[in-house]
């Protein structure tokens, strides 16, 4: 998406498991316009949301997932980073 212009937006939950990983294998492939030596460190800003209600499938939300309510929705913390194509590229 990146190399065709557009911004890539990635939401998660914060403290999920594997997000150290996906950030060590992003982090080397950008290079940011304002830094040259490509020194800048990519990172999830967490950010104001609310549960779903409503079924979800269970390979979205697992039994006792946090970002599900039974009735109204509740305040929950997540997660986005924002790739701007103006801002960074992706590195073959």
């Amino acid at each position: 998406a990146l190399r065709n212009n557009s911004t890539v937006i990635v939401g998660d939950s914060p403290g999920r498991a594997g997000r150290p990983a996906f950030l060590k294998e992003l982090q080397p492939r950008l290079r940011w316009a304002q830094d040259k030596n490509g020194n800048r460190t990519v990172d999830f800003t967490n950010v104001p949301g609310w549960t779903v209600t409503g079924p979800r499938n269970s390979l979205i939300c697992g039994r006792g997932s946090s970002t599900v309510s039974q009735e109204l929705p509740k305040e929950l913390t997540v997660s986005v980073l924002k790739l701007d194509p103006t801002e960074c590229e992706i590195l073959s």
